[in-house]
């Protein structure tokens, strides 16, 4: 986790109230994009709105401050809800997947076969269809 904080071009955002942590989320910029990831809602808050506004703060920080037009983030492919909150939010499936990284010292999986697909979000210009002044 120290590693995370220390990053460069890296950022962990919470979500708060009242000194209590409701969600966090980390971006990374990745060369002209920006991977989201660890996303992350109190079990006892889940249901009410705070992953989407979370999910559309770190979209709006990617496009703000790493002035990026793209974001990606892998999930585990048998979290088909999680998928389904992406989708619904504009994410797609880029057909791109890979081996959980079991060696990476983030946990151990409870399953041997864990497979990560990865999921893409484009955004527009801020500025799309306004003429340029002369």
């Amino acid at each position: 986790m120290r590693g995370l904080f220390f990053r460069q071009d890296s950022v962990i955002l919470l979500g708060l109230s009242q000194n209590r942590i409701l969600s966090c989320v980390q971006v990374q910029k990745n060369g002209d994009g920006c991977d989201i990831g660890m996303l992350a809602v109190s079990p006892d808050l889940q249901g009410l709105g705070i992953g989407d506004r979370t999910l559309q703060h770190a979209e709006s920080y990617v496009q703000t401050y790493f002035h990026s037009r793209r974001a990606s983030m892998t999930v585990i492919a048998r979290r088909t809800e999680l998928i389904s909150f992406y989708v619904s939010r504009g994410y797609r499936l880029t057909g791109q997947s890979g081996a959980y990284p079991a060696s990476a010292g983030i946990g151990k999986p409870k399953c041997a076969d864990l497979l990560l697909v990865e999921l893409e979000k484009l955004f527009a210009e801020r500025n799309a269809g306004v003429p340029s002044p002369v």
